[in-house]
């Protein structure tokens, strides 16, 4: 089993969670989860941890139902 984390959908919301290195970007990340998901055939848990005031917007929840859709 594999238990990546996906906080947020959109590069902004993950600049401000994570201050991740100058060169790190989110869809890197995404793109490697989708990656992940097509050669992993063994169980894949999505942890989605919630942050209030960053990623619990309507329009983040919907941002992050659909970037999951892309990695199931």
């Amino acid at each position: 089993m594999i238990m990546p984390t996906l906080s947020s959908a959109s590069e902004e919301t993950f600049q401000a969670i994570h201050r991740p290195h100058g060169h790190l970007r989110l869809s890197r990340v995404i793109e490697g989860l989708i990656a992940l998901r097509s050669e992993y055939k063994g169980r894949l848990l999505l942890e989605i941890p919630f942050l209030a005031g960053f990623n619990d917007s309507d329009a983040e929840v919907e941002a992050l139902r659909k970037t999951i859709s892309k990695i199931a």
